[in-house]
């Protein structure tokens, strides 16, 4: 019954909202995608309020003038498939460019506490590395050519990518 309800007040409300903007956008181009992007907020919080209906809210008991999406959200029961292989190299991708744009900005005002921080995200990757069964080498030079951890007592090391030269304290490309 409630979800009968709200779809008359959206409908009835959503005719007024596209009217106004309708109206607003007289004479612009890509009226459509305009009137589109301006119209979304309507229907994405009927989607909100429908779910939120969905797994047991009640309607009777919101305050409009208070009610927000995030109060509204409701939890996802696992029906999201996971990501792909594609998406999560991506966001890899994306995440170490911002790693490293962080640790850029830290070393212009820090130098000692991003050398500090790098270091310990290195070695939280290398120890991740392992446990994910990369075997590393006691052999410098397979170390080196199959770009594998290198094992010296109770230390491990991991070899730079050979684009990667020293120079001056500063590593260029």
């Amino acid at each position: 019954m409630q979800l009968k309800a709200l779809t008359a007040v959206h409908e009835r409300f959503y005719t007024i909202v596209t009217e106004v903007v309708t109206e607003a956008l007289e004479g612009t181009k890509d009226k459509a995608m305009e009137l589109n992007r301006r119209t979304n907020f309507a229907r994405t919080a009927l989607g909100s309020v429908r779910a939120w209906i969905r797994a047991g809210g009640d309607i009777t008991s919101l305050a409009p003038a208070t009610a927000t999406k995030a109060m509204l959200a409701v939890e996802s029961e696992g029906t999201k498939a996971p990501p792909s292989a594609q998406a999560l190299k991506s966001r890899a991708e994306s995440q170490s460019q911002g790693l490293l744009t962080t640790f850029e900005g830290l070393a212009t005002s820090d130098k000692a506490a991003a050398i500090e921080q790098m270091s310990m995200v290195l070695g939280q990757l290398t120890s991740r590395l392992l446990s994910m069964g990369v075997v590393s080498t006691k052999d410098p030079g397979l170390s080196f050519t199959e770009h594998r951890p290198l094992r010296i007592g109770k230390h491990v090391f991991v070899p730079a990518p050979p684009t990667i030269v020293p120079t001056e304290g500063r590593l260029v490309s």
